[in-house]
């Protein structure tokens, strides 16, 4: 009998040739597919009213010029880009919440693209299994609907890991003036970002030697930014003091949450290491026995994801000494977390054909699920003052006192603390005076609260698992007064163990 289970040429299965080349054809539908699907989860859905680090961003971008605008992003302690951008957008389109969160739209939509152009360092398939993945990814969903600086981090991170892979493969000066530019744009998104630029620029070094050092010139591209940083400094010391830290310090137990942020369960995620593990050994047992190294063309992109995991290791392990860590600071983090598992899924098809198809269609699944639960977290429905304000102005209130129960908000000027307390009623064209509360001052709000009068109100935003200074003093006396009448919006649960927001009208 014949064996037609194996060609002439190569002794490579039939089946198996077919699986590639039907592979080669259906990938480039699932990542049109995965594009859709990312793009409609984006837009679709509950957006919720703005939550209070959004009328932060409300605050800067409300600013009547460049120079207000600027001096009130000095207050706060994020970069500045993503302000300034919102400033410039909110004065061509307003300051509604849709307005607010179309730049963030407009980034997520782009993200995705960014990695599907040409690129030396990396084959058809890694690209599009890449952008399937920024398309699909949790972090790439949850930021496209905010108005903060996160899914235009995303997006420059990308555009920058992109870059970084090119020059390592090519160095140019050219190639390293446009690495050096998104690097900056990035840090100036988002400080933290500096961690991941700055593994990219030590490992261009180390990989190209003299070859970098040639394109030195690329580096004066950072200098316009030293000024700011140098403005910015007393503020970024004041809200670093440990007595404003609003953080937990992280431990292992938490390892599961950085899991499910990164890959939407942790099942995936220990699937996606175990098999780059055993995909690393695989090449190191067959290194050893040929005697040489990887092939060069498989160094940047192996390079980009070692420096992006050693990056989120490194913020970590900072978080863990001291309390400075938040899920959200591994967003630079994620594009080359996402290649490693871009390179993982295209290993896998290379001996397994169709199994990246399948990788892809798992991410894809857990994306409709996201949409479909409704893409409004917890923690925003229960720290949002929206709806609180809308309260206020309806009982036509004409004095607030503002309270936040977060260690950071003694750290907060208070000029941009009033300004926040009052965003709602000023974008409202319903202006108010506002009184803040900061610290452990609970004397001055009772006194507050005994003397205001008709028209008075209060907000107090409660986060009890902070432990900030005046948490234990809620509720407030406001809340035992018959002469207040007070509603609570967030967990729904009345107490002292549950975050929300309270606000109290004077009868």
């Amino acid at each position: 009998m014949t064996d037609t289970t194996f060609d002439k040429d190569g002794g490579v299965p039939r089946a198996t040739r077919l699986g590639v080349q039907a592979e080669r054809l259906l990938l480039p539908i699932a990542v049109v597919v995965a594009l859709a699907i990312g793009i409609v989860a984006r837009i679709v859905g509950e957006a919720g009213p703005l939550w209070i680090d959004e009328a932060v961003t409300g605050v800067v971008a409300a600013q009547p010029d460049l120079r207000a605008m600027a001096a009130m992003a000095l207050q706060d302690p994020n970069a500045p880009l993503f302000y300034a951008l919102a400033h410039a957008w909110a004065g061509v389109a307003g300051l509604d919440d849709a307005a607010l969160r179309t730049p963030s739209l407009a980034a997520a939509l782009l993200t995705p693209f960014i990695v599907l152009l040409p690129n030396p360092a990396l084959d058809r398939n890694q690209r599009l299994l890449w952008g399937a993945l920024l398309a699909l990814a949790w972090p790439s969903l949850m930021f496209a609907q905010e108005a903060r600086s996160y899914a235009l981090l995303l997006a420059l991170a990308t555009a920058t890991t992109v870059a970084f892979l090119r020059l390592v493969a090519t160095p140019t000066l050219g190639r390293a003036l446009l690495w050096t530019s998104l690097g900056t744009l990035t840090v100036l998104t988002h400080y933290l970002a500096a961690v991941v630029v700055g593994l990219q620029g030590l490992a261009y070094l180390a990989l190209c030697g003299r070859r970098a050092l040639r394109t030195w010139p690329a580096v004066l591209v950072v200098l316009p930014a030293v000024p700011w940083l140098g403005l910015h400094g007393p503020t970024l010391a004041r809200f670093a003091d440990p007595a404003h830290a609003w953080y937990q310090l992280v431990e292992l137990r938490h390892m599961s949450a950085v899991a499910t942020f990164l890959f939407g369960t942790v099942e995936l995620a220990a699937w996606t290491l175990a098999i780059a593990v055993l995909m690393l050994l695989r090449g190191l047992v067959a290194g050893v026995r040929r005697r040489t190294l990887s092939p060069p063309t498989a160094t940047p992109a192996a390079v980009a994801v070692v420096v992006s995991v050693a990056a989120a290791a490194l913020m970590l392990g900072l978080g863990a000494i001291r309390p400075s860590f938040t899920l959200r600071y591994l967003v630079p983090c994620v594009p080359g977390l996402l290649l490693g598992a871009a390179l993982v899924a295209a290993e896998m098809s290379r001996r397994v054909p169709a199994s990246g198809f399948v990788y892809v269609l798992l991410f894809g699944m857990l994306a409709v699920r996201w949409a479909a639960d409704g893409s409004v977290p917890g923690h925003k429905r229960d720290l949002e003052t929206q709806s609180g304000s809308r309260t206020l102005m309806a009982a036509g209130v004409e004095r607030v006192a503002f309270v936040w129960d977060n260690p950071l908000f003694g750290a907060m000027d208070p000029r941009f603390a009033r300004a926040l307390g009052g965003f709602f009623f000023h974008r409202a064209g319903m202006p108010v005076a506002v009184d803040v509360v900061q610290g452990a001052d609970i004397a001055r709000l009772d006194a507050w609260t005994t003397a205001a009068g008709p028209r008075s109100g209060l907000i107090w935003i409660h986060e009890p698992e902070l432990n900030g200074p005046l948490t234990a003093h809620f509720p407030p006396a406001a809340a035992r007064d018959p002469a207040w009448r007070c509603t609570r919006t967030g967990a729904g649960v009345a107490g002292r163990v549950a975050p929300g927001v309270l606000t109290c009208v004077r009868n």
